[in-house]
């Protein structure tokens, strides 16, 4: 069983002998249920961008790539970001020999466009928006566009701006 809260807990247990007997034994327990660690999710990735190591707060933390089961490894993994794709890892903390739940850190690596006719969207449906600069003076500016993840589109365009006139 897995507590989620501290607490007094009876636990009670029934043996039953060859012979069909029943016997019960009840004990009353406090029981300090540990906390998942501490974790920021999602982390957010544009592809092929240099991933940094996964971190966490929580004490003699353990690191898995499932939910359940596994082998939990002491070294923090660092996520590929060569696929778009979202990847989930999970971390666990050990506090006086107990393992705690394990939190989920969920990965996002997005995708960018690198056509110059559709820069509506990218690969993942994530629309972007022109870059914020203003351009107010006169000139040539080249304009890129970034989604809500922050990756930049590989499409640009050229942007003219006159100089307002006087009358």
């Amino acid at each position: 069983h897995t507590y989620t809260a501290s607490g007094d807990y009876t636990i009670t247990l029934q043996v039953t002998d060859a012979l069909g007997c029943i016997a019960t034994f009840s004990q009353t327990t406090y029981i300090t249920a540990i906390a998942e660690p501490l974790v920021t999710t999602p982390v957010n990735y544009c592809q092929n961008d240099i991933a940094l190591q996964l971190s966490a707060v929580g004490t003699n933390l353990l690191w898995y790539t499932t939910a359940t089961l596994g082998t939990g490894s002491t070294t923090a993994p660092t996520p590929s970001t060569t696929v778009v794709d979202t990847v989930s890892y999970y971390v666990s903390q050990t506090i006086a020999g107990c393992e705690s739940p394990r939190a989920k850190i969920d990965i996002v690596i997005s995708g960018i466009s690198t056509s110059t006719t559709n820069v509506g969207v990218c690969p993942a449906d994530m629309p972007y928006a022109w870059n914020s600069n203003s351009y107010a003076l006169g000139g040539s500016y080249t304009v890129h566009f970034t989604n809500a993840v922050g990756c930049d589109s590989a499409a640009t365009l050229i942007l003219t701006v006159n100089n307002p006139t006087t009358s």
